[in-house]
């Protein structure tokens, strides 16, 4: 087996055990239809659907998760048409001696447990990763 095939496996029986004892109901359950704002979206200057802008997007507040590492942020995002998404943030604090090598490591990391997070849903087909392609320098 090789190490992105266990690191895989591991990515998915960590966000199985993550849904089963971390359910956080401060996360939006419950969307609406566009043209209102959903209960939790921030209705102040960060909600710009308001007024039906086409263009415009409902924005929750952002919900801060502070760690022994540093600081993890999460704002949920609904355009005018009802597409959903997630905007994740992460501010981590890095021992300058292996701060090339550990950043080297984040996107990758990242990705795999975000796959296996969408990999839960029913229905959705999220491929086995393979190997990351950088976009930009």
């Amino acid at each position: 087996m090789s190490g992105l095939t266990r690191a895989w496996s591991a990515a998915r029986t960590l966000v199985c055990e993550l849904r089963e004892r971390h359910s956080d109901p401060s996360m939006p359950a419950e969307w609406r239809f566009p043209g209102e704002c959903p209960v939790w979206c921030a209705g102040d200057h960060r909600c710009t659907a308001r007024g039906n802008n086409p263009a415009g997007e409902h924005r929750s507040k952002t919900a801060l998760y502070r760690t022994g590492y540093g600081t993890i942020s999460l704002i949920a995002v609904q355009d005018a048409i009802g597409r959903r998404r997630v905007e994740v943030g992460a501010a981590v604090d890095l021992d300058p001696q292996y701060a090339v090598d550990t950043s080297r490591t984040f996107l990758p990391a990242i990705d795999l447990v975000i796959r296996a997070i969408l990999a839960g849903q029913p229905g959705r087909v999220v491929p086995t990763p393979k190997r990351a392609r950088q976009v930009r320098r």
